[in-house]
Parts: structure tokens; C-alpha cells; sequence
């Protein structure tokens, strides 16, 4: 007989309600249950202080259900610390230990910024199984709906788009989540409200794999066998029938009608019901589900694909998900891929189910019920006759996990082999390295081979800022520089200044570009500690988020300040300290200056600087006679890279003392002004106003090759 089962010590028939957010709460921790019927068991066996296989030492209790406890540790050795979930052992059995090593399996597979991670799987006495996950605190999707009701569209895309992303990265690394709902969704970040959260996808412990071994995975979630919440189960799911990447949609196609109206779209009295409206029931409108108001079409268009009844009829993936819903925060209405008319049409069809159709399916699902409540409540609760038998304190040899403590990188004769993870669509980013004068690339991601010598550049996706948790797996002196980009999405300032801290302990780093970050004091001075570091660009840095643009005065303040040798800084607020720290020393080659608001005082200190090499001014507040004035204080000068309005103010003293390349918006020079120029062999004239606006290559060090430039450190 079929048979139903949903999280632990939950009863489906007299749990299941219309409001979604009493199913469950997660107690700010990777699947720590807090709903349902508790056995007369304790779940709780360990308290602060106790150690869990010689390694992981209790902290705290983060919550409990029927079958187990999730509790904060610290990994001893690393002093880090994490999760760890485990069984209750008069509830261990075979079946269940080998749920918790598939859910192991699954989650260890899986390395997304907005997915949980599992490091560890091991056996406490040889019959306790216990798993180890990334901590993650914050509420849940379901605590944040409880307390705060319903989202705005625009608060609502913001939070469903990452999640779309996490689901198409895990299905298409081979895994099905089949139980997603509100409370399996943690908002890492601030809880005042705002909905500025990374939301983080937990609970990988029904998860479907697309195992080769497919008589092993049957044995653990046949066919047949139904899991998953009710409120949010899809159809098939209901009946019992075989599940993929599809029924995850219409899981979240639920939770984002919730989220948007504040009411499930399918509710009851009891599991039943619910089931049998999944399979039967028209979706109603959002206007109806919230009690009169109103919504974007093209938003009530893509739920109701998500929604569809039959698996064909939704997207067929994640991606085509986040496409449309992307169109919607567009208000490109035209840009959505499905029409209502279709949607109608469909639900029409599907609705006229024969009367032996709709008769199987409240057997199945009513028997299922049944047997389920059987084993609830007649079975005994101890079933140990089942239990595996394991060595004790196994750790990590039951199961070959990536535990986050090994390097992504090993050396092999001439070349140094990097194991990323694998994805076909998404990678960490890209590796550079110059050699023979060209510039070489691969992408971070699957296994790829560089020369063992080459001076690696870490040019970073976005994603990885928001996972911390992957930089301890680069060796500490893996990179010779890292460009960490602009990214345009919302990043979590927890996990991105812990990405920050991380990069401050590659200790070798020679070249660090950092663009438009917000980071906490901390974070900025902790690069100050990089003694190797040679070349920095700052663009658009934020402080605290209270102090608003980096100062001159913070930025004097790092250590190793006078040791650049190219130096780039676009709106830095105040920047007459750091110029005078600047002055002070003898390496700094290359500097640009961009939308500083320069006074005359600063001009004036540009001649102190008696290496400099080349120079690229971009600011509204310069005196053109104070900065000519001084640039024919400066023998050493090379390249000038300027507005062409500074330029033309180019008086003829400074004309006949320049001896150096010019590089500016030749196109907007007076006719008179370009041909002085021209007739002053001594000056080489270049148009390139890409230049002129953001320094050029030799501010690029992936276009520029820093050994160019860098003497050895």
C-alpha cells in the first residue's frame, strides 16, 4: 500500500491547515524542526559541552522534532562552527540512516550561495547517524510571513529569483529538493523587516537523486511512496506518482503565491483535502486569495504555470521561472511566455476528470493517509531491529563528502590541478595568468590545469561573495591577485565581509581590485595586513553603510599604503590624507583619481610623489593652472590620461616642457589646442576616451601584465 510521509513526528492528517506558517518554523538553523506531535521519546541527548564523535563540541540546542536534534557546534580543531543534525536513536533505523546519508549525499553535492552545505556525515556509537551543515542563522521564510504577513511584489521577486537560480543550479547537478515550503527557506541577514535577506534553501532530507544506482533509490523513496508538506505538494506528488525538478516548481509556486497574498493557494481541514485540491481545484485569482487586492497580470500569469496541474504543462526548468519573473519586475508584460487564455484553456481540461478518475485518486491519497497514521500510531516506536551496523566514530569514512577543510588545488609534476565544482551553467569564476605577454584563462569550475609557477588572478563571480564557506578551500597562498567586480544584485553584508576577511588571508596577494562593495570597517583595515600588496584599486567603496563613501582618512590608515605601486581611486571622499601618507613614500608608479573632488592642496601634492609614472585625473574640481603647474614639477612622468576640458587648458610653458604620451577625447579638443599639441614631437597624442574614464589598461591588470610594472615584493 501506498504510504505517506512528511517531516519529523508530523502528523499529515491532523497537522495540516490552511495556514502554511504554522507547518513547522525552523529554529534559525539548518533543519531544526519545532512542529508536530512529539513522541514520548527525548529527542534532546546532548547538552553544552558534550562532544559528538571526539570532534564537534555542543554549543547550543537550535530545535528538535520527533525523529531528531539539531544543535550549534564548534569543530574542535578548526574551532568553526556549524550545525549538526541528528537521529534520535529509538527512531534510527536503516531506512532512516540511509535518508540522512542521501540527504548528506544531496546537499554535499550541491555548492550554491543560496543553498545550505553539508561537510560531514559520521555515526555516534556505531548506530546514531548525525549530519554537519554550514550554520545559518536568520528567520524563515515561514517565521518572516508569520511575523510580518504578506510581501510586496517587489520584496517578493527580490527573495524568489535567487531561490529559482539555487533550484535550476541543484537540478541540474542531479537533485530534486520534493519538500520546499517556507520553513525550508532560512533569510540570512537583517530581520528589521526590509526583506534584505540571501535566502538560503535547507533540507535536502527527502531529496531525490538521479542516482545510478536506481534500485538503491527506489528502496528509499519509490515510487509510490509519498513525501513532502501537503500545503505545497504538487499533484503527482499527491498521488504518489514519480517526481522531478517540475514538482520543485510548483512547490515554489506555492510558497510565492503565499508570499504575495498571505494564504496558501490550496487549503482544508486536513491533509486529505488539501491533497485533493491540488489535484482538482481550479487556482483562484490573487485578488481573491487577498482579500481584494491587486496584482501585476503578468504576475498571476507565471504562478498560474507554475501551477499547472499536469508536470508537461509548467516551465520545464528554474531558468524559463526566473526569466519571466524577471519580466515581471521589468513590467514587461509582453516578455512573459505564457498567455492567460492558455492558462485557462488548461486548467479547463484538466478539471474535467472523469468521475473514476477523480475515485482513484481519493484512494490513493486517503490510503495513503491511512497507513501513514498506522505506523504513527500502532507501530512500536523503537525500531532497532533495523539499525545498520557501523564502526564507531566513522566521521567522514562512511561517506566520501567534500568537507570544505581540503584544497581546490593540488600540485601534479609542472601544472597545478584545480577540482572545482562541477556545473555546466555555473562556475566561481575565472583564473588568469600572463605568460609570454599574452593573457591565459579557464573558468573556475570541474577540473582544470594551470602551470604550477603561474601568478594566478582570482577574477570572482558575484555568487561567491555571498558564500564564505568556499574561500577556505583556495591554499592561502593560492593567488597572486583577485578582482572581485561589480555586482548589481543585493548582497548579504554578513557573509560578503566574511568573504572579504578571507581574501585578507591570502597572504601572498599582490593585486586586489575591489569595485563597488559595501564593507565594514574591519573588513577594509584587515587589507592592510597584506604586506605583499602592491597594486589596489578602490571604486565606489562603502563603509558601515553610515560613514557612506571611503574616506582619506581610513584609507591612510592601511598599513601598507606607501608600499603601492599602482594605486586606483574613484570616488573616495576627503582624499587629501591619503595623498600626504602617499608622499611620504618612493614606490607609487601608476595612480588614478577619479570623481574625487580634488582641492588645490592635493594638486600641490602630486609632485611628491617622485616615482609616479603615470597619472590619470578625472575630477570636475581641478584648477587647470595649478594642476599644470605642477605636472611640469614632474620629471619622471610618462603617460597623462585627462578630460579633454583639462586639456585644452594647456598652457604654452607646460607645452614646450612636456616630454610624455597624452591620452584624452582627442574629438573634443579645440582644432587649435590638437594641433599645438601635434607640433610638439615630444608628445605622443592617443585618443581613447574608454581611457579617459576609467584609467585604461594599464589600471587592468588583465589587460596590463603586472610584472610590467611590479618590482618583486
Amino acid at each position: 500500500m501506498d504510504t505517506i510521509q512528511t517531516d519529523a513526528g508530523s502528523n499529515a492528517t491532523n497537522n495540516a491547515s490552511a495556514d502554511a506558517t504554522e507547518h513547522e518554523d525552523r529554529a534559525a538553523a539548518n533543519g531544526a524542526h519545532s512542529s508536530g506531535s512529539a513522541p514520548t521519546f527525548p529527542s534532546e541527548q546532548f547538552g553544552p559541552g558534550d562532544c559528538i564523535d571526539e570532534r564537534y563540541q555542543i554549543v547550543s540546542v537550535l530545535g528538535r522534532g520527533g525523529c531528531g536534534c539539531v544543535y550549534k557546534v564548534i569543530q574542535v580543531a578548526l574551532k568553526k562552527e556549524f550545525a549538526l543534525k541528528t537521529l534520535n536513536p529509538l527512531s534510527t533505523s536503516e531506512v532512516t540512516t540511509l535518508r540522512l546519508h542521501k540527504e548528506a549525499q544531496a546537499a554535499s553535492r550541491l555548492q550554491h550561495p543560496n543553498l545550505v552545505r553539508a561537510v560531514d556525515f559520521g555515526m555516534i556509537g556505531g548506530t546514531q547517524p548525525y549530519l554537519v551543515m554550514d550554520l545559518v542563522e536568520g528567520p524563515t521564510l515561514s517565521q518572516y510571513l508569520k511575523q510580518h504577513g504578506k510581501t510586496s511584489v517587489k520584496e517578493a521577486l527580490q527573495l524568489f529569483l535567487p531561490l529559482c537560480s539555487a533550484l535550476a543550479y541543484a537540478h541540474e547537478q542531479g537533485v530534486v529538493h520534493r519538500d520546499l515550503k517556507p520553513s525550508n527557506v532560512i533569510l540570512s541577514g537583517d530581520s528589521s523587516g526590509s526583506m534584505q535577506f540571501v535566502p538560503k534553501i535547507v533540507d535536502f532530507g527527502i531529496a531525490k537523486l538521479k542516482s545510478s544506482d536506481a534500485t538503491h533509490a527506489m528502496t528509499l523513496t519509490a515510487t509510490g511512496d509519498i513525501f513532502g508538506t501537503p500545503l505545497y505538494m504538487s499533484p503527482e506528488q499527491c498521488m504518489g506518482t514519480g517526481v522531478d525538478g517540475r514538482s520543485d516548481i510548483y512547490a515554489l509556486g506555492c510558497m510565492l503565491f503565499e508570499t504575495v497574498t498571505g494564504a496558501p493557494p490550496f487549503a482544508g481541514t486536513n491533509a486529505l483535502e488539501i491533497m485533493m485540491q491540488h489535484n482538482t481545484a481550479k487556482m483562484p485569482s490573487l485578488k481573491e486569495a487577498s482579500l481584494g487586492e491587486s496584482y501585476p497580470p503578468a504576475l498571476e500569469k507565471v504562478i498560474g504555470r507554475m501551477l499547472e496541474k499536469n508536470p508537461r504543462d509548467r516551465y520545464q526548468d528554474c531558468t524559463a521561472v526566473a526569466k519571466d519573473l524577471e519580466a515581471v519586475a521589468r513590467g514587461d508584460f509582453k516578455g512573459i511566455s505564457v498567455s492567460p487564455e492558455s492558462i485557462a484553456l488548461r486548467q479547463n481540461r484538466q478539471l474535467q476528470l472523469s468521475t473514476s478518475l477523480v475515485s482513484a485518486a481519493i484512494g490513493i491519497i486517503f490510503g495513503a493517509i491511512l497507513t501513514f497514521a498506522a505506523q504513527q500510531y500502532l507501530s512500536p516506536t523503537s525500531t532497532r531491529e533495523h539499525d545498520t551496523k557501523t564502526t564507531e566514530s566513522t566521521g567522514t569514512g562512511v561517506f566520501d563528502l567534500d568537507t570544505g577543510f581540503s584544497y581546490y588545488s593540488t600540485i601534479a609534476g609542472t601544472n597545478k590541478i584545480f577540482n572545482f565544482p562541477s556545473s555546466q551553467k555555473h562556475s566561481l569564476g575565472k583564473i588568469y595568468w600572463w605568460e609570454a605577454g599574452k593573457l591565459r584563462s579557464v573558468e573556475a569550475r570541474g577540473r582544470q590545469t594551470v602551470p604550477r609557477d603561474a601568478k594566478l588572478i582570482f577574477s570572482v563571480d558575484g555568487v561567491i561573495l555571498v558564500a564564505p564557506n568556499i574561500w577556505p578551500c583556495f591554499h592561502p597562498r593560492e593567488f597572486d591577485g583577485i578582482v572581485l567586480a561589480p555586482h548589481t544584485c543585493y548582497v548579504d553584508p554578513d557573509p560578503l565581509n566574511q568573504s572579504l576577511r578571507a581574501i585578507s588571508e591570502q597572504d601572498k596577494l599582490r593585486i586586489l581590485t575591489l569595485s563597488e562593495k559595501l564593507m565594514t570597517a574591519k573588513s577594509f583595515y584587515s587589507f592592510g595586513g597584506l604586506t605583499h600588496l602592491r597594486w589596489l584599486t578602490l571604486r565606489n567603496i562603502l563603509i558601515d553603510n553610515v560613514d557612506g563613501p571611503l574616506s582619506g582618512s581610513k584609507l591612510a590608515e592601511l598599513e601598507n599604503l606607501q608600499q603601492l605601486q599602482v594605486l586606483q581611486l574613484e570616488n573616495i571622499v576627503g582624499i587629501t590624507p591619503a595623498l600626504k601618507k602617499l608622499a611620504g613614500g618612493t614606490g607609487i608608479r601608476r595612480l588614478s583619481i577619479i570623481e574625487c573632488k580634488l582641492n588645490t592642496d592635493d594638486i600641490a601634492l602630486l609632485p611628491e610623489l617622485h616615482s609616479l609614472e603615470v597619472l590619470n585625473m578625472h575630477s570636475d574640481t581641478i584648477q587647470e593652472a595649478d594642476f599644470w603647474r605642477a605636472v611640469m614639477k614632474m620629471p619622471n612622468l610618462k603617460q597623462l590620461i585627462l578630460e579633454a576640458n583639462l586639456v585644452e587648458k594647456l598652457n604654452p610653458e607646460a607645452l614646450s616642457k612636456l616630454h610624455l604620451t597624452l591620452v584624452t577625447d582627442v574629438a573634443k579638443l579645440p582644432p587649435s589646442v590638437k594641433k599645438a599639441i601635434e607640433s610638439n614631437h615630444a608628445i605622443k597624442l592617443i585618443d581613447d576616451p574608454d581611457a579617459v574614464k576609467s584609467g585604461g589598461d594599464l589600471f587592468d591588470p588583465l589587460k596590463s601584465d603586472p610584472d610590467a610594472v611590479l618590482s618583486p615584493s
